[in-house]
Order: C-alpha cells, then structure tokens, then sequence
C-alpha cells in the first residue's frame, strides 16, 4: 500500500494527455501532470487520496516526441 507516486522521465520527451490511478477497490483519481515531460522537469510527488492505498495500474495517454533520439522511458515511483 502507498501514500504518494512520482513520476521519473529517464529519456526523451513525452507530451501527457491523462493519467488515471486505479486503485484496488476499484476507485480511480486522475492525476494532473505538466502538458510535457522530460528528465528535467517530471512534476511534482502526487498524493494519492486517502490512507495508504492498494494500486492496481496506472494508466497514461500520452505521445512522445519523433524528433528524440532516444525512446522516452517513464518509471513511476511509489512511496509506503
């Protein structure tokens, strides 16, 4: 169970449409990020509602840049 998410770009750029977390007992709470992500600015921690909360996914709508080099690489960090 977690109280807070981060979300961490290791590479590339990618632009965010939607996040939705989906939560164990079925609850859902959508999440606002900045419009574009990279490794220099990846938004702030999210605090998840509630107490220490079962995640059953986390889903994005997103696309990234064609003109990275790279594969853009999103890691979602959660803290107990």
């Amino acid at each position: 169970s977690y109280n807070s998410l981060k979300v961490k770009v290791n590479n590339g750029t990618v632009n965010v449409y939607k996040v939705t977390i989906h939560f164990a007992n079925g609850d859902t709470q959508d999440v606002k990020l900045p419009s574009e992500l990279t490794k220099d600015n990846d938004g702030k921690l999210i605090d998840l509602k509630g107490n220490q909360r079962l995640i059953e996914k986390v889903t994005f709508w997103y696309s990234s840049k064609m003109s990275d080099k790279d594969k853009s690489v999103v890691e979602i960090w959660a803290r107990k």
